[in-house]
């Protein structure tokens, strides 16, 4: 019987140590206007489950638009964003001995600030900060150490500066999102959408990306790192990469100008748009296929590449491409062309100029067929509402209709290797690639 009568005791003066300093502590860091926080403390005394450290609630007012989150110590805190279907932020934090580990304040009535005040971490655990927000509201996480994960879908401008720390992202929409570390990767699972998109990291691999403009920085490692892109649906998007390892990306829907030094591989399975690839270093080898090329401004190439290393070109067969190719040692086999004309300058250096000539697609391949007409879906990939309006694809289709005759340019230049050039489809292009792997 006193055993139970002191552990009872015991919970109460936990109970008390932890709910009392909350209502009375830090006053003049308490929310003004219309702005409410509140501390829950949770024990689970016959529970293995750790209670958080600190907890509270902030009501949101109609005014508010923008959370910032900060740490400033040398602490590594991980943070878990999720959304919320509620109107409130709710901050957990565990990992840490003091209740006060950050302090709210209202910098503004459309700002709302947590900071870190007093934050030790216990020995051997790290600091976990879960971090829910209700939809469409603004995020800003600033981290001097530590990683940041986003969970489900979170909807909303998003702003991610950690200093040393991975992000992880599954789905993020907003108009203007930027999300940028040091010293760690940015993964994307399932999708970034909006206006402006900016990234920053030593090593990236997004699943799919689509924006009125990205503009993506791969910085320099002590190591050589690969970075990926599944998906690009971009009206523009500019890479530059300083990173040694290979870029690979799947499908360029859009304008893509990409800008490395010293990459070993720059490869894009499906170009239905404009490309530019220039890497400065002497070892990068490039491998596109085209599927489609959109004409630019007169005097310009629809895709322009160079690099130190060898050159693989693959086209559809039922595309018209113009082509000035520079390269020690050029390859054509099995192309037909309209017109071709190849210069041997030196022993190491050879120009070629020519028009491919389109060819009809099989019948059990054409771009019609099936429940699908692909023809037609990348005629009008980028002519939806997320990259223009009604009017601007108005534009773009009477200005397509003037220039429909005009054929689109393939420039590369190969400084040091060779340029090869094939006309498959990507299914076949996919099927042979398969087969040199097996073999």
């Amino acid at each position: 019987m006193r055993a139970i009568q002191h552990l009872r005791r015991a919970i109460a003066k936990h109970a008390l140590r932890a709910v009392a300093p909350a209502a009375v502590a830090r006053g003049h860091h308490l929310m003004r206007r219309s702005m409410t926080v509140s501390r829950h403390a949770h024990i689970a005394a016959f529970s293995s489950a750790a209670a958080p450290a600190q907890q509270f609630k902030i009501e949101r007012s109609a005014s508010l638009k923008e959370v910032q989150f900060k740490t400033s110590g040398a602490t590594k805190v991980e943070v878990h964003v999720r959304p919320s279907l509620m109107e409130h932020i709710e901050v957990s934090v565990h990992g840490t001995a003091s209740p006060d580990a950050f302090r709210v304040e209202e910098a503004s009535a459309s700002l709302l600030q947590i900071a870190e005040d007093d934050l030790t971490a216990l020995a051997g655990a790290p600091v976990h900060v879960d971090l829910a927000v209700p939809m469409m509201l603004g995020l800003q996480l600033s981290l001097v150490s530590g990683d940041v994960h986003f969970h489900d879908k979170i909807e909303g401008d998003v702003r991610v500066s950690t200093g040393a720390g991975n992000i992880d992202v599954h789905k993020v929409r907003g108009m203007k999102l930027h999300l940028s570390t040091n010293d760690g990767t940015i993964r994307v699972h399932n999708l970034l959408e909006g206006d402006a998109i900016s990234l920053s990291a030593k090593q990236i691999e997004c699943k799919k990306i689509m924006a009125k403009f990205a503009d993506v920085k791969i910085t320099k490692s002590p190591v050589a790192l690969d970075s990926s892109f599944g998906a690009m649906y971009v009206a523009q998007a500019v890479v530059n990469s300083v990173a040694t390892g290979a870029l690979r990306i799947g499908n360029i829907h859009g304008a893509l100008d990409i800008k490395s030094q010293d990459a070993t591989l720059i490869q894009v399975a499906s170009v239905n748009g404009s490309l530019a690839i220039e890497d400065v270093g002497d070892n990068c080898d490039i491998d596109v296929h085209y599927d489609s090329l959109h004409h630019v401004t007169d005097g310009e190439h629809a895709s322009n590449l160079s690099c130190g290393g060898q050159i693989q070109l693959s086209i559809e067969p039922s595309m018209e491409a113009q082509l000035e190719l520079h390269a020690e040692e050029i390859a054509t086999d099995g192309c037909k062309f309209a017109a071709f004309d190849l210069d041997q300058l030196e022993d190491d250096y050879a120009i070629a100029t020519g028009t491919l000539a389109a060819q009809a697609a099989p019948a059990s391949t054409s771009a019609s067929s099936g429940k699908i007409n692909l023809s037609g879906a990348k005629d009008s990939a980028m002519t939806t509402s997320f990259f223009s309006s009604s009017s601007d694809a108005d534009d773009n289709e009477d200005a397509g209709e003037s220039r429909g005759h005009e054929i689109p340019t393939i420039f590369a230049h190969a400084c040091s290797g060779k340029i090869s050039v094939t006309q498959l489809n990507w299914m076949e292009k996919i099927r042979r690639k398969h087969q040199t792997r097996s073999v």
